[in-house]
């Protein structure tokens, strides 16, 4: 079964909204918080089976959005044919396609006997589901997992088990006490008591007859009572096997609708399809290759290398490389010969330039050298240095001179300035003395000072004369100031920087304080309201009655509400948010639960009761939120208390009366003493950079008076320098053979003459050999040219003299620069061709070894070609098929073929399982094959009809029996019997009730476990495997193998589940983290899908937002997981996760359906 579609008339937000087309693999349902998919989950569940207590709707999701509360939803059976369901309230019809009703057993078909217990533990489960399997217990776990197709799945059969056997212990224990060994040995007793009593009545036994008489008609009709109750048993089994052979019978039928055929596996498809591939791959890189050796050779017949050319390579690179060289030279020659000629003019007239009398063999022959001339350069310069060092020396001190006539003259007027500042000073300073005298007059010291400060004595009133209340002590703040000779005139009548920190330091804290100190006082002003409005509103009694008339109704709720909400708001807005928000939270939910109940006057009687109740309760809670409001308003008086505390310790330290600062409104007080003190330290501060700049001219002018008779002494030692320089020079000067008469000056100029002439000299002579090493260079070259371009078979042009050129040892072989570059030329032009002969000769030879590989290369793909399509046409012929798509359908076909007899074989041993075996289960399924449940239906009703008069019958004769039991008492009165028949009656009841349950327990606990065992032996197998195979693909391979075992727990042997990882040992699930642990009960409940689909009608698999606790990779995994089970089964997957939804989406390709949900 799958389902196609729904339409839902009412039910959570949503109000006549349909679904339809849902595909039969997988979609997936993306929403928001609170976009309905959980909405939707319910109603599938509901749709299918119905509310579970069978109420009218469901108050957990009420149809709010309006609509009767129900739906319809569209379904289709395994051949195809399109069902309806529909349910509003009780109400329920199933409908197929062409609209005809049918009856609830029509349902249980399409659902394949999947109840409830069943869907909701293997079919439909969330987050909530997977967790809560990590609570249970390994019998538990057992119970949850491979018992959950049991009818009555859910509840725990081991558990049952358990109960069973200690109620079997309870009643009978063949060792030791219990009731029935003591009701035994009771009744033994009192049967020898009576008998004793009755020796000597004759007419006892015949009473006795007719009791025995009595009970044998009883027992005749109470044996017929039973087997109509069996056979009523029989057929409610009868419909229950006739619900399982009816999709039985269809898969054999489907079974045997397929034709015979070879066996294909997939396997095989997947080889043949890889050959194809791989051989049809090959086939193209041998196409390439061709094409490749095609070009190739067309390449090497393109190439044509001269051979000549090709071994004078390397001779014409060298003549190559030499070639620039070479044309340098010739350009240079013809310039050499030019600068050899001019050098020799220079070098001439250099000579001429020193005077008469002077050649080169003289010019040549004095010492110029650098050190000659350094050593004249410095004693000139050091004549010339001492001339100079007197001229400076003689400039300073006229300058020493002049700065200390200024100097003098700055300090006089520094002076004026010092003493016009005091002036001014002391009238500003006396005012303001004066105001603060008065401002702290009759002020008492009573509170903590800064330890710093002096005070008055505790108590007293401060006087103007105190040390605390002096004008010096306001000015400075703390009364610190300096006093004596240690102040300057300017700064005497002023605080020192310390002092006015200091009352800066206090008056910030005053500041703060009292901003704190405003702001408490508004809390404290609205906290009070608050109190007063909340005792206001207590003191008013609150009704309960509900108005008759709606348009005149007065809701106490929604008064309370709407004041609740007020004071909530007041609260936070004087900074208590979170009482605030209590109470505004309080007032919507009374708000919200007046306007709900508002207008349901049909029960009014309740809602006075529940309003009076209600009332009782806001006043508790209303006097709870009057002492909690209490409380806040001494919190706040505390802090007031706290804040102007501060503000009065630490006034008198800013300067500041304590009582008015406390009482300020706001901090335009502290702002103006801030100003005053601003004032005061800009005064400071100028009074200081006077006296600053008056010391400084003052040092200025003993240092300018210092400098002035050092520059004189250094007048003096100046000119003695001056002499003994020019005593040194003469001495020097006529070492070197200068003329006598020379002066310093002048011996360098001279010196520097002499340099340039013997430069001159030089150089001539230099030029002269580099034109004769310029044409031997030239010429040697030429010749290997000529030679080379002759062994290359490029002879150069005929205007060459080659012969000449290669003939003769004297310079100038090549007479004119012409024929220099025409060499060139050819020399480059041989060059470039045996280059491109190189060059052609590389590419031949690296084509000729690409040609030899691409052979190469053509040959394995060839022989690869061959492999793959012989082994593509091995596996066609063993298939029997023609081409891959004929191979594809014979693998279909197998494993369709294979799954149908799976399930026919699984099917026929639930089918035996549930008819029984022997002839009497072969009898029944004959008999549930004929389909005829109306012959049923009857035979049921009239047992329902006739086993009523049998047990009227039945009551009859137990009436006669307790007659006949009367008469035998009445005679047993006689020989005084009551009291023993009495407790005997009473013994017998109780070993009969006590028997006849222990029976039942034994025979419920005999049933329950071989039933349980039988289940868990034929299917957990099964589901292990395949929960293995989902593990590992879950987790990469890291854990392999899900299986159950047995260990020794508390004195027996306990199936214990655990998982077997890649490489370790076996794991108790419960050592798994949080997220593999849930993808191990993933993977189980997939297990049981496959399973379950297998043994009943394949059901579609709904989950809801199971991967959020998966890292990435395994949420991709898992996602891939899902699409390979909506390949074969239909899922439905809710989620509120974009990244959950892309991972499903990625898995499944262009097959996955996803559906936007939204709030609105």
């Amino acid at each position: 079964m799958r389902i196609t579609g729904w339409h839902v008339d009412g039910y959570g937000r949503f109000h006549d909204r349909g679904w339809d087309g849902l595909p039969a693999g997988l979609t997936v349902f993306h929403g928001p918080n609170e976009a309905g998919k959980s909405t939707l989950l319910s109603f599938l569940r509901s749709m299918l089976f119905g509310l579970r207590d069978g109420r009218t709707s469901d108050p957990a999701i009420p149809a709010l959005a309006g609509g009767r509360h129900g739906g319809v939803l569209r379904v289709a059976d395994e051949l195809g044919a399109a069902w309806a369901i529909e349910r509003h309230g009780r109400d329920l019809r199933v409908l197929d396609g062409d609209g005809t009703p049918h009856d609830a057993l029509a349902l249980g078909r399409l659902l394949g006997g999947v109840n409830r217990d069943v869907f909701e533990a293997v079919f439909a489960f969330g987050l909530t589901e997977l967790e809560a399997l990590g609570g249970l217990d390994e019998d538990a776990l057992r119970d949850q997992l491979f018992a959950a197709s049991l009818t009555g799945g859910g509840s725990s059969a081991h558990e049952a088990l358990a109960t069973l056997g200690r109620r079997v212990d309870g009643l009978y224990r063949p060792r030791g006490d219990s009731p029935l060994k003591t009701l035994d040995e009771r009744l033994k007793a009192l049967r020898a008591e009576r008998r004793t009593a009755l020796a000597g009545q004759e007419a006892y036994a015949t009473l006795r007859a007719r009791e025995a008489d009595a009970a044998d008609t009883i027992a005749s009709l109470e044996t017929r009572l039973r087997d109509g109750r069996l056979e009523q048993d029989r057929l409610a089994r009868l419909a229950r096997v006739w619900t399982l052979v009816d999709p039985l019978d269809r898969r054999r039928a489907a079974l045997a609708g397929l034709a015979a055929g070879p066996t294909v596996r997939p396997s095989d498809v997947t080889d043949a399809r890889d050959a194809d591939r791989a051989a049809a791959a090959a086939r193209e890189q041998l196409d390439e290759v061709a094409a490749r050796r095609r070009t190739t050779a067309d390449a090497l017949a393109e190439l044509q290398v001269d051979p000549g050319l090709l071994s004078a390579a390397e001779p014409l690179r060298a003549l190559d490389r030499e070639a620039t060289a070479q044309r340098e030279r010739l350009l240079a020659r013809s310039g050499l010969r030019t600068a050899a000629g001019r050098l020799a003019d220079e070098a001439r007239g250099a000579v001429a330039d020193l005077g008469p009398g002077w050649d080169v063999d003289e010019v040549l022959a004095l010492d110029a050298s650098l050190p000659a001339r350094r050593e004249a350069g410095r004693r000139a310069t050091a004549v010339a240095a001492a001339d100079d060092a007197v001229t400076g020396a003689e400039t300073r001190a006229e300058e020493a001179d002049r700065r200390v006539r200024g100097a003098r003259g700055e300090v006089d007027r520094r002076e004026q300035a010092v003493g016009g500042l005091t002036d001014r000073r002391a009238r500003g300073v006396q005012g303001e003395v004066d105001r603060r005298e008065q401002a702290v007059s009759g002020l008492t010291v009573g509170r903590a000072r800064d330890p710093r400060t002096p005070a008055g004595q505790p108590g007293q009133p401060w006087q103007p004369g105190d040390a605390a209340s002096s004008p010096d002590d306001l000015r400075g703040g703390a009364g610190n100031l300096p006093t004596g000779d240690d102040r300057s005139p300017a700064a005497a009548d002023l605080p020192t920087p310390e002092g006015l920190d200091h009352a800066s330091a206090a008056l910030s804290e005053v500041r703060g304080a009292l901003q704190d100190l405003l702001v408490r006082r508004g809390a404290l002003r609205s906290e009070v309201a608050v109190l007063e409005e909340l005792r206001g509103r207590a003191a008013r009694p609150v009704r309960s009655t509900v108005p008759k008339d709606d348009r005149t109704r007065v809701s106490v709720l929604l008064l309370v509400a709407v004041l609740s909400v007020l004071a909530g708001i007041a609260i936070a807005a004087l900074g208590q948010p979170l009482g605030g928000g209590a109470l505004v939270l309080v007032g919507l939910v009374v708000g919200w639960a007046d306007r709900t109940g508002a207008g349901d006057d049909a029960d009014a009687v309740a809602d006075r009761e529940a309003a009076a109740a209600e009332a009782a309760a806001q006043e508790e809670e209303h006097a709870d939120r009057v002492r909690r409001q209490e409380g806040r308003v001494a919190t706040e008086r505390e802090a007031v208390a706290a804040l102007e505390r501060t503000v009065r310790e630490a006034s008198p330290v800013a300067g500041l009366d304590p009582e008015e600062a406390a009482a300020a409104t706001s901090t335009a007080l502290v702002e103006r003493r801030a100003g005053e003190l601003d004032r005061l330290r800009d005064r400071r501060r100028a009074a200081d950079v006077a006296e600053r700049d008056l010391a400084a001219a003052q040092e200025d002018a003993r240092v300018a008076a210092r400098e002035a008779d050092e520059a004189r002494e250094a007048v003096a030692a100046a000119r003695a320098a001056a002499r003994e320089a020019g005593d040194a020079w003469r001495t020097w000067s006529t070492g070197p053979g200068l003329p006598d008469a020379l002066r310093a000056e002048d011996a360098v100029a001279l010196l520097a003459a002499l340099e340039r002439a013997q430069d001159a000299v030089r150089a001539a002579a230099d030029a002269s050999s580099a034109v004769e090493e310029a044409d031997r260079a030239l010429t040697t070259w030429s010749r290997r040219a000529a030679t080379t371009l002759a062994d290359a078979g490029r002879a150069p042009a005929d205007a060459l003299d080659v012969s000449a050129a290669t003939g003769s040892t004297a310079p100038g072989d090549l007479a004119h620069d012409h024929d220099h570059d025409a060499l060139l030329l050819a020399v480059a032009d041989a060059h470039a061709a045996a280059q491109a002969a190189v060059a052609a000769q590389a590419q031949r030879t690296a084509l000729l070894e690409r040609d030899a590989e691409d052979a190469d290369e053509a040959d394995r793909l060839a022989a690869r070609v061959a492999t793959h399509a012989t082994r593509r046409d091995e596996v066609l012929a063993a298939a029997g098929a023609a081409d891959l798509p004929a191979l594809e359908q014979a693998c279909a076909d197998t494993d369709r073929r294979a799954a149908l007899e799976v399930a026919v074989r699984e099917g026929d041993e639930v089918v035996r399982a549930e008819a029984g075996g022997g002839r009497d289960g072969d009898a029944l399924i004959a008999e549930a094959r004929t389909g005829a449940v109306t012959v049923w239906a009857a035979r049921r009703e009239e047992l329902e009809a006739a086993l009523p008069a049998l047990d009227e019958e039945r009551t009859r004769a137990i009436a006669a029996r307790t007659d006949a039991t009367r008469d035998r008492q009445a005679l047993e009165a006689s020989v005084d019997l009551p009291r023993i028949d009495g407790e005997i009656e009473a013994v017998r009841a109780d070993a009969a009730r006590l028997l006849t349950e222990l029976r039942t327990t034994v025979r419920a606990r005999e049933l329950i476990s071989g039933t349980l065992d039988a289940f868990v032996r034929d299917r957990q197998p099964t589901v292990l495997r395949d929960a293995s195979a989902w593990f590992a693909r879950i987790t990469d391979g890291r854990y392999t193998d899900v299986r159950q075992t047995l260990q020794e727990r508390r004195g027996k042997q306990t199936p214990v589940l655990q998982v077997v990882p890649a490489h370790g040992v076996a794991l108790d699930p419960a050592t798994l983290s949080r997220g593999t642990r849930e993808q191990l009960y993933l993977a189980l409940r997939l297990a049981l899908v496959g399973r379950t689909a297998r043994d009943a009608t394949p059901l579609p698999l709904v989950m809801d937002d199971v991967l959020v606790n998966f890292s990435p990779d395994r949420s991709g995994a898992v996602a891939e997981v899902v699409a390979e089970v909506a390949r074969t089964h239909q899922v439905l997957f809710f989620t509120c996760h974009p990244a959950t939804r892309d991972l499903l989406v990625g898995a499944g390709g262009g097959d996955v359906r996803v559906e936007e949900l939204t709030r609105g």
